[in-house]
Parts: structure tokens; sequence; C-alpha cells
């Protein structure tokens, strides 16, 4: 304010608008757990978040290395205490704070990932036949040394099958992989797999006495996928 002494002046008035943000996105950087793992529970406080305000949490794994802004791998929203399932080396979770008012934000105190090596489980409700099939997380790949002589044919059969969860994005269906001795051979499994027992046979002639490797590997990152490999069988 200028002027006095009774005379004419001149007020300056600043006003000062203050905005904020109705939604904003925390990306955590890739953690490397140094090997391959499951990812078995997040959780995060507080539980409960302010009337008109709400927090995302999302979570993204993969075998390979990947950067914090990357658009790939697919992230998979999660609910708090959960178990997605996700397998991978490189994990990555993010948190999206909503709010509809300007007096309240969302609230992030901690967040807690939990996970473990990842590894084949004996499943006993999916079976085809026996005791148990082996049971894996979507993202899951396993291997399995298979003696075989040389010169002659050799056919590998297996039974796949995976549930609906593995599916609900562009995953590619789970694959099984022959390699070795001068064979390398893969097939994947269709539609037919989903939910029901779908045979997958790969073929070729060693060339020598030796090791064949068979492998199976998954591709889905949803919360909950799983497939399942059961009756592998040599016939040569």
């Amino acid at each position: 304010m200028a002027g006095g002494n009774g005379g004419s002046g001149t007020v300056i008035v600043r006003y000062l608008t203050l905005t904020y943000f109705s939604t904003a996105t925390y990306k955590s950087n890739v953690l490397d757990t140094a090997s391959k793992v499951v990812v078995s529970s997040i959780s995060w406080n507080p539980s409960t978040q302010p009337a008109g305000t709400n927090l995302a949490v999302s979570i993204r794994a993969s075998r390979e290395s990947f950067a914090a802004d990357s658009p790939t791998p697919a992230w998979s929203q999660i609910t708090n205490g959960s178990n997605p399932g996700i397998v991978g080396r490189y994990i990555q979770y993010a948190s999206t704070f909503t709010t509809s008012v300007t007096t309240s934000t969302p609230l992030l105190e901690d967040i807690t990932i939990t996970y473990k090596p990842a590894k084949p489980w004996k499943e006993k409700s999916v079976v085809r036949t026996g005791n148990h099939s082996n049971g894996f997380y979507g993202g899951d790949d396993w291997t399995w040394q298979l003696p075989v002589k040389g010169g002659q044919p050799v056919t590998i059969s297996a039974y796949i099958r995976y549930n609906t969860e593995y599916l609900g994005a562009t995953y590619d269906k789970p694959k099984l992989t022959l390699s070795g001795l001068g064979i390398n051979e893969s097939i994947s499994a269709t539609s037919s797999a989903e939910n029901s027992w779908e045979q997958r046979q790969l073929s070729g002639t060693p060339s020598s006495d030796g090791i064949l490797t068979l492998r199976t590997e998954g591709f889905s990152t949803n919360p909950g996928a799983k497939f399942y490999i059961d009756d592998i069988s040599i016939n040569q």
C-alpha cells in the first residue's frame, strides 16, 4: 500500500491460488531379488482411507530387468493382504492416490511385500491320474532332465492345463520346449487347456545317448494365474 498523510494511495492485493491434484501415482524403484521368486503377499497401512479418497496399489514382475517407467510388463491391481502369486526376479509396485475433495488426501504409511523362492508344488485338487500334478504360478518355468538313447526317434508326451485366471490379457499360453542332443522343439497349449487337460507331444531323434531337457513355461502375471503339468512320458 502506497500513500499516507491523508493523501491518495494505491492498494495492491495479490491472490495466491492453491491448486491440488485429484490423482497422482508413485512408482517404486525396480527391486532385483537376485533369483526367481513368487510374490506371496502384499499389505499396506493404513487399511482404510479418509472419506472421498482412495488408494490403489498395483504390482508387476518379470524374469528380465526393466526400467521403472517401462510400459511392460503389465501392471496388476491388487487388494490389501492378497496373495497375487506372480513370478519374476524383478519386482515393482505403484500406488495411485485419488481424491475428490480438497480437504483430504489418501494415505500410505508403509507397504510390505513378501516373496519366496518360486518352485512347483504337488497339486492334489487338479489331477489327471495318480495322486497329484505339478502346479505352477502363471509366470513360472521349470525343467526336467530326460535320459534317452541316440539314433532312435523319441516322443515326449505331457498333459497341460491352466485356470481361468491365467487369461485376461494377451498372455501367451503355457508352453513346452524339448532341447538338447540336436533337438529344439516347442509346442504351446491351446484354448482347449483352459480348466481341462490337453495332451501335447514333442518329437525328435537324439544325436547320441544322453539327456534331453523338457522345459515348461508360463507367461501370465494375472493374480491367481496357475497352470499344471501331469503324466510326462517318454516313448522310444
